[in-house]
């Protein structure tokens, strides 16, 4: 009787199409997060401007080597995918990320790899995500603003793993994790980000 209330775990055979769907919903928040980066950028240096044209192709796979890191682990963990599977399901990843862009693959697995050093840490993440964004964006070290700009980056590093993993508990059917999985980054946005606690 229990077994009726088991998770379900996907095998390979199902990959692709799950695939597809979660690899949209990445774009999908990556869009959002870099119109936040953006817009919060220019709003705390007043000499910054983003360029829509010159937008460094970079900062696309320094995201997906982070949504990967936060998502790959994860679904194992959850027992989404076996993880004999694990690898085969981030190399489908990697696969449709290619086919559908123009991005380097290699760049995107060196991103990943930096981040899997972390070894699942926030802290460290956090770090090196706002290292990395700080590096490829070209913002400039105001001794004034640095704490503001890095906790801004520190809670879009945040957004992005929660916001991630929620897709994938969506792409995955699991409207169960889904919903605690928005229920801890409303929290997280309201209660424990640099933004909510800085509010003026």
């Amino acid at each position: 009787m229990f077994g009726l209330f088991k998770k379900k775990t996907f095998n390979k055979d199902h990959f692709p199409k799950i695939v597809n769907d979660l690899v949209d919903k990445m774009d999908s928040t990556q869009e959002i997060i870099i119109a936040s980066i953006h817009s919060q950028l220019e709003e705390i240096l007043n000499n910054w401007k983003f360029d829509l044209e010159n937008l460094n192709p970079e900062v696309i796979d320094a995201l997906y080597g982070y949504q990967i890191t936060c998502l790959v682990g994860f679904c194992v963990e959850e027992n989404l995918i076996k993880i004999e599977d694990l690898l085969i399901f981030k190399k489908q990843i990697l696969k449709t990320i290619e086919k559908n862009t123009i991005l380097n693959i290699k760049l995107i697995e060196t991103y990943n790899e930096r981040y899997l050093d972390c070894q699942g840490d926030i802290s460290c993440l956090n770090k090196k995500f706002y290292e990395d964004m700080m590096e490829i964006y070209k913002v400039p070290n105001d001794k004034e603003k640095i704490h503001e700009i890095i906790g801004m980056l520190e809670d879009a590093s945040v957004s992005l793993a929660l916001q991630t993993q929620a897709d994938t508990a969506n792409t995955f059917g699991d409207k169960n994790l889904e919903k605690k999985l928005t229920k801890r980054f409303q929290k997280f946005l309201t209660e424990e980000s640099y933004s909510s606690k800085h509010k003026q």
